[in-house]
């Protein structure tokens, strides 16, 4: 049986728009178990980065969406710099059946520097096995 994209993707909200200065933002944990998705694309959008800043953005993971998240190996874009990424889109691809074992996945954003960084971050969850005819 052939799935259209829809049927075969979700996406999410992994850190909502934000002009942010230096600090940490979580966002809030989503489940990978729904509909068996077990790959994901995660989508940093930049807007305009102030002078001398820099944005790490990362995944985690927890048994709980609230609480206890940690890295998931491997799962983080390379740092972006005011000089190379400002009004970029970048994508990181995790196959969360090799790399992560717990239900809930959220993206961490952490930038530095005196000014500010306009982004967001997408969740695209997806299927990676073929499904049965």
């Amino acid at each position: 049986m052939e799935m259209t994209i829809q049927e075969r993707t979700r996406i999410n909200i992994g850190a909502v728009p934000v002009n942010a200065s230096a600090g940490t933002v979580n966002g809030t944990g989503v489940s990978r178990l729904n509909d068996a998705l077990n790959e994901i694309i995660a989508i940093l959008q930049i807007g305009a980065m102030g002078a001398a800043m820099t944005l790490d953005v990362k995944l985690q993971e927890s048994d709980l969406v609230g609480s206890g998240y940690a890295d998931i190996a491997g799962a983080a874009f390379p740092q972006k710099v005011t000089a190379n990424d400002p009004n970029t889109v970048s994508e990181l691809f995790v196959n969360l059946n090799v790399t992560a074992r717990k239900e809930f996945i959220r993206a961490v954003a952490v930038t530095a520097g005196a000014n500010a960084v306009a982004y967001s971050v997408s969740l695209v969850f997806g299927k990676a096995r073929n499904l049965p005819a």
